[in-house]
């Protein structure tokens, strides 16, 4: 009597949990790309809001990525001294 009580029980516990899962599935199928799309549009607000403040701290990124990068091979620090001068005036130019 007792282990048919608890298999009942469990068996209700797990069609509750299969109700909940397929609402979670449903509603993930539908609003989880447009979440998506409204937190990349976010970002891409945020981050041309700094730029257009001037505030912006890719320019920091991007130095300190270039410094890091090219302390890790030799062959990229020459690389990228023959082609500083070409690269700094255009984008100072498209900048």
């Amino acid at each position: 009597m007792a282990t048919e009580s608890i298999r009942t029980q469990l068996q209700s516990y797990r069609e509750r949990v299969d109700e909940v899962d397929d609402t979670l599935t449903t509603e993930m199928d539908r609003w989880g790309i447009p979440t998506l799309r409204v937190a990349i549009a976010v970002v891409f607000v945020w981050f041309g809001a700094l730029k257009v403040f001037g505030i912006s701290p890719a320019g920091e990124l991007v130095a300190c990525f270039r410094r890091s990068s090219s302390r890790r091979s030799p062959t990229a620090s020459r690389s990228k001294a023959s082609t500083s001068s070409r690269t700094s005036s255009s984008s100072a130019r498209r900048w």
